[in-house]
């Protein structure tokens, strides 16, 4: 985990910036979590920070159409169409990558492509939401167990 020390709200010892660690450590299960920040006014002389300022710069004011094909979410917010939902997620990189190439970093041109995520992503997913409903169950049942 990286965090920019530009100010004391993303200090690695600020309470929100532990707390969103502890909770990335919780969720994806970690053995490690390690977390470095720059020290202050070094940004400047980060190579990549330079390289990607130009092109975070394109993005200010575009909007980007996360239901151009109509929404794929239900009422509270859970996606409920997978198809439509990729179609969105794929429109919206066609226009980052036609707004990234326009740019020239370090006199090369920019060139990007959206590229479709392999099968195997869809099982992975599929795996991860059978996984995510079955621990839902489970505390659900735990909740009800307990109020018995």
């Amino acid at each position: 985990m990286s965090v920019d020390n530009s100010g004391l709200e993303n200090n690695t010892r600020y309470s929100k910036t532990l707390v969103s660690a502890i909770n990335k450590f919780k969720k994806h299960n970690l053995d490690a979590l390690v977390i470095v920040n720059q020290a202050p006014e070094q940004t400047l002389f980060n190579v990549v920070e330079r390289r990607l300022a130009p092109m975070s710069h394109d993005l200010a004011g575009l909007i980007l159409p996360h239901d151009h094909f109509g929404t794929h979410l239900n009422d509270v917010g859970l996606t409920e169409h997978a198809e439509l939902e990729k179609e969105n997620f794929k429109l919206t990189g066609d226009v980052l990558a036609e707004v990234w190439s326009m740019n020239v970093l370090d006199e090369h041109p920019v060139v990007a492509e959206y590229i479709n995520p392999s099968p195997i992503i869809d099982e992975q997913l599929k795996m991860a939401d059978s996984t995510l409903a079955l621990d839902s169950v489970i505390d659900q049942y735990v909740i009800l167990k307990r109020l018995d």
